[in-house]
């Protein structure tokens, strides 16, 4: 554990990702509200989440490739710069033509983002040898008291400098993203073998071999149900929670208390994945995650609605936290990493595009809570179609 320390590189991911949700944390409370207040329509402002869905595939489909040809350093030192002024775009939109057009190229920009430091932030643990449900375990409890600092103090600000303030503190944390990649990149790490950047597979090469891989197959059924209770969060949660709140502060004190949860538990969960398997804590994290949806979609009371959201942020942790992570450390070659990680990115964004619509369409008519229902039964039914496939026989297994 003590040459993590020493890894500047992988130092600086784990700020950048830490940083990365902190910027979501502030986001999620008030950009519905925002939409709103521009388009003075629900439906048409849940459009804008599905249109990012789209941009995040194409992003993840082309920087990939990009990645493969090129690297991983500079493509991921280019979108950096350019989410700089995106934020600010944003903040200036007075259309929601406008607000779909800058949030398909942020959208794009941060799925490239995501994807490069996705796979650098793997290949570099995966040196680590059985400690890589520790260190997604430290990382994600990092993230998730960033999520949790950002929730808070969104709607802190957004009461008192108004909904627009977000996005200037979204253009300070973006300036700092860029310098500490700027800074740290300068440091390699010897112990890496680097794969010539011709011999990196495909996309195709990559669906191949999740094809033939069940953990990688059951994994692709599971973050079809986690990417429609995730994709439709931002949507549905701050308008079930401000419907009883009806305020904005404690709107995002009780989206905060998410990652407060997950926060403490990570670290714990990490340990036990190493101890225990994947596998355990995915299957039970997936069935926390699907109660706790449900429990949230019936609550009629505020501390009701907290306990729900604060049971969700543990399921969250156990189902799409370290044992996710591990899972592809432990499953996926380091030649197929980028395309394997674009590929998982592209088919949940998919599933954001299809779920968001939906959802869009489902909240002209109905209200958020009936939706949340939905969204449980996904999970449940992904759950059990995920353990059918991983009983049968592993292809990639000689």
């Amino acid at each position: 554990m003590g040459e993590t320390l020493k890894n500047k590189r992988l130092i600086a991911l784990f700020l950048l990702s830490i940083l990365s949700v902190l910027t979501g944390g502030l986001l999620v409370p008030i950009e519905m509200r925002f939409l709103n207040e521009i388009s003075h329509n629900s439906s048409l402002s849940s459009y804008a989440f599905a249109i990012s869905t789209i941009a995040s595939m194409l992003g993840a489909i082309i920087i990939s490739q990009i990645a493969n040809r090129f690297g991983r350093d500079k493509p991921l030192k280019f979108l950096l710069i350019f989410n700089i002024f995106v934020p600010i775009l944003y903040s200036s939109i007075y259309s929601i033509l406008q607000a779909y057009g800058i949030k398909f190229a942020w959208a794009f920009s941060l799925a490239g983002v995501g994807t490069i430091a996705g796979a650098l932030i793997q290949q570099e643990v995966s040196l680590l040898k059985n400690y890589e449900g520790v260190l997604f375990g430290i990382l994600y409890s990092l993230e998730s008291a960033a999520g949790a600092l950002g929730a808070i103090l969104s709607g802190f600000i957004a009461d008192k400098f108004g909904l627009t303030s977000i996005f200037y503190c979204v253009f300070i944390i973006s300036i700092l993203q860029l310098l500490i990649i700027s800074v740290c990149f300068g440091f390699k790490n010897k112990n890496i073998v680097h794969v010539k950047f011709e011999k990196k597979g495909n996309l195709i090469d990559g669906a191949k071999f999740i094809w033939m891989n069940n953990e990688l197959r059951s994994r692709f059924i599971l973050i079809t149900a986690y990417g429609i209770s995730w994709d439709t969060k931002a949507i549905l949660y701050p308008l079930v929670i401000f419907q009883i709140a009806m305020s904005n502060t404690l709107t995002g004190a009780i989206l905060g208390t998410q990652g407060i949860v997950a926060m403490i538990v990570l670290p714990y969960i990490g340990k036990l994945v190493d101890r225990v398997g994947y596998s355990k804590i995915i299957s039970f994290g997936y069935a926390i995650l699907g109660l706790a949806i449900l429990f949230l979609s019936l609550a009629p009371k505020l501390w009701m609605v907290w306990l729900a959201v604060s049971l969700v942020a543990v399921g969250e942790a156990c189902s799409n936290g370290p044992a996710m992570s591990t899972l592809e450390v432990k499953n996926i070659p380091e030649n197929l990493r980028n395309s394997v990680i674009a590929l998982h990115r592209i088919y949940s964004n998919i599933i954001g595009v299809a779920a968001t619509l939906l959802i869009g369409l489902f909240l002209s008519n109905n209200n958020p809570q009936k939706a949340l229902i939905f969204v449980a039964l996904s999970i449940f039914f992904a759950m059990l179609l995920a353990q059918g496939v991983c009983k049968e026989k592993d292809k990639t297994i000689a």
